[in-house]
């Protein structure tokens, strides 16, 4: 079954086709470079210029398929679970790639980047067995965690650039 989106002049913008036991997308245009169009100008904020429409041209194969390990509810930030195989110890690394002009300058002229601080990050975390205890490495807390069949949420106070879940 062949599925199509169209340009406003009837070409296809989309087409997609099954392939064995997955299929094939074919974008009429590099979803790559239309995502990050807002941030590759001289004034840009990471926390709010991509558009999440842009970004499901890149993410609604996988994610129709997949869902994520860890998945915090801003497309900026990194997520990875760590497991040690021989404790059985865990962890989340948490990378915040949201940077914005801050509308200041340096000394040689140039215009300074910042990190953009978040608050209230919610993330999920799946498969991730028995926890019962998730620490904070950047705050030096434990954070209240909700169970959803084998899901767990919890919502990070703040995340400047990065930090380290410890799963307990």
């Amino acid at each position: 079954m062949l599925q199509s989106l169209k340009f406003a002049d009837g070409s296809a913008a989309l087409t997609c086709h099954a392939y064995g036991k997955g299929k094939a997308y074919v974008v009429g245009f590099f979803p790559g470079l239309e995502y990050s169009s807002q941030v590759r100008g001289s004034s840009f904020d990471m926390s709010r210029d991509f558009d999440a429409g842009k970004r499901s041209y890149m993410a609604a194969s996988a994610l129709s398929l997949v869902e994520p390990i860890v998945e915090p509810d801003v497309p900026t930030i990194e997520a990875v679970l760590l497991k040690n195989k021989a404790s059985g110890k865990q962890a989340v690394t948490l990378m915040n790639w949201a940077y914005r002009t801050s509308g200041k300058q340096n000394v040689r002229g140039k215009t300074v980047v910042e990190i953009v601080p978040l608050d209230n990050l919610k993330i999920t975390i799946r498969n991730a067995g028995t926890v019962t205890k998730v620490t904070s490495g950047m705050l030096d807390k434990a954070l209240e965690i909700a169970r959803s069949g084998d899901a767990l949420t919890l919502t990070l106070p703040r995340l400047e650039e990065g930090d380290v879940l410890l799963l307990e």
